[in-house]
This record gives structure tokens, C-alpha cells and sequence, in this order.
């Protein structure tokens, strides 16, 4: 059964039902998401308000500051909606995910950014080892275009990756797969296009 605002609280030492007098009969959607929400939590959230907005469901979302995770939002459905709130939280009884293609677009993307932050450097720093290259070799490799100048096993689409829940980790034990001539054609191909 949903909880009723009147009964939720985000922590065993938070009160209950706090701030919002005149909301106390509303049931919290059993979704939520922090400043440190993971890919599935935001996904879950925004798909909670594309199923409460398809069964035209009154809802609002609210916003706290919160001492551990620094705020919190929840989404509030008036009473008269519980059925859409029951149908969310069965939803999540049979799987994490309320719609996995959201879900994998958007843990796609996370990895993608996160090739873009911090995973095309480390991807060069393991091939200058590997190959012993030279620190103007693995300069001209970064100066590369991340997305065009790779092919083969050197295309970022290739790399694998793991996604634990804390974080985005690349790994690179398939570099034995590419060849010298390979880094050096590479290197060609940045040089002409530069």
C-alpha cells in the first residue's frame, strides 16, 4: 500500500509529513531522487511523471533541503489517484526500471560523458604504456578527435566499460588486440587532419 505523506520521512530522523500541512492525505510516489541520484533513480523519476501525466493523474513535485543528501525531491499524488500510484509501485516490485529503453539511453549517455571526461585519457595513458610511446606521440593521440580519428579496436563504441553504481569505470585488457601499426596509422591520420 502507498504510503500517505502524513507517514513519510526521508530518514529515520527526519519527521513526518513535515512542511506541508495541507498535503498530509497525498501518497508519495515511490520514486525519489537526491543531488547524488544514480542514472535509474532520475530515470525512474521522470518516468513516474510521464505515467502520472498519461493517466492525467493530479501530482505535484516537491523540493527540501535536506542535511544528508544536501535536497531531495519527492512527488506528492492527491488522493483521488491512488490507483496511479499503485500501478508505479507495482511496477517496481517486478523490475528496477519503470522504462529500460530510458534507462539504457540514459546510462549510455553517462558513459559517453564520462568517455569524454575522464575515460579517453586514461585510454591513452594505458596505450603510451603498453606501446612505451613517446609523451609527443601520446600528446598528438589526445589531441585527436575523440569520436572520428579511431577505428577498429580504438573507436570508442568498442571500449567496454563497467557501470558498478558508484561510478563509470573503462578497463583495457583487449589493448593486446591493437597492433603498433595501427597506433602509428592513427597518428598519421590525426597529423594530416590537424
Amino acid at each position: 500500500m502507498p504510503t500517505q505523506y502524513k507517514d513519510f520521512a526521508p530518514t529515520y530522523f527526519d519527521h513526518k509529513g513535515a512542511f506541508l500541512p495541507d498535503r498530509q492525505e497525498w501518497y508519495v510516489c515511490p520514486v525519489s531522487i537526491t543531488r547524488d541520484s544514480d542514472v535509474l533513480s532520475e530515470s525512474n523519476f521522470e518516468t513516474a511523471q510521464k505515467i502520472l501525466d498519461a493517466d492525467k493523474a493530479e501530482y505535484e513535485v516537491h523540493r527540501f533541503g535536506h542535511w544528508g543528501p544536501g535536497w531531495f525531491e519527492i512527488i506528492l499524488v492527491h488522493p483521488d489517484n491512488l490507483p496511479s500510484v499503485e500501478k508505479i509501485e507495482d511496477a517496481l516490485e517486478n523490475y528496477p526500471a519503470l522504462d529500460e529503453d530510458d534507462y539504457c539511453e540514459r546510462e549510455y549517455e553517462a558513459a559517453s560523458e564520462a568517455w569524454e571526461s575522464y575515460g579517453f585519457d586514461e585510454y591513452i595513458s594505458a596505450i603510451k604504456k603498453h606501446f612505451d610511446l613517446s609523451d609527443r606521440a601520446a600528446d598528438i593521440l589526445l589531441d585527436g578527435d575523440r569520436d572520428n580519428a579511431w577505428n577498429g579496436h580504438m573507436n570508442n563504441a568498442d571500449i567496454p566499460y563497467e557501470c558498478p553504481n558508484d561510478g563509470i569505470y573503462f578497463y583495457f585488457d583487449w589493448i593486446k588486440e591493437v597492433s603498433r601499426d595501427e597506433i602509428a596509422a592513427t597518428i598519421r591520420n590525426i597529423r594530416r587532419t590537424k
